[in-house]
């Protein structure tokens, strides 16, 4: 589920939403979600801002407080296979072009788990990204990345971590010794 369709779903109109400044950068949200601006859809203070870009109002500021955000979940965005409908599965699954392809392990085929390694960028104590991985070169590519991004933020801490049998190790933390 994109943007546009999750504020139809909470019966928000684009009309009614702040413009957006041309080409914001991640610096803008940042301010901006410092402010904790109304949540679009309750007024309740929100914790997430991003873009909408509707045709006849340009860009329009999309703010949720935590529970919209929570009861709008990302759909699975792929077309069945013969089907022109999207599977619209809040989690893909085999037969579904998202779903993890599955790896040769000791002889057996398995399932990636796509929940196994966890990104955590924080700012200021509170959490601001969090992202799951299923393969450790790509959650250490997304990590490298946050740094670089979001390094230059006041308080900015990423940390990485893998999920085991016994809880989550941390594989990485920036900055170090933090």
């Amino acid at each position: 589920m994109n943007h546009e369709e999750t504020a139809r779903k909470l019966g928000v109109a684009p009309a009614s939403l702040s413009p957006v400044p041309p080409a914001p950068c991640f610096a803008q949200t940042w301010a901006r979600m410092q402010q904790e601006p109304p949540c679009s859809a309750c007024g309740r203070p929100s914790r997430t801002s991003s873009l909408i870009h509707d045709r006849d109002h340009g860009p329009r500021w999309f703010d949720r407080c935590r529970e919209r955000f929570l009861a709008t979940p990302r759909r699975c965005v792929c077309r069945r296979r013969g089907s022109s409908r999207s599977c619209a599965r809040s989690r893909p699954t085999r037969g579904c072009r998202c779903a993890p392809t599955p790896t040769r392990t000791g002889g057996k085929v398995s399932d990636v788990d796509d929940e196994r390694f966890h990104l955590v960028l924080t700012a200021g104590g509170r959490p601001v990204m969090r992202g799951w991985r299923g393969k450790q070169p790509t959650a250490e590519h997304q990590y490298l990345s946050c740094i670089g991004s979001w390094g230059s933020i006041d308080d900015a801490r990423v940390v990485l971590t893998e999920r085991t049998d016994d809880g989550e190790r941390v594989l990485a933390s920036w900055p170090e010794g933090s």
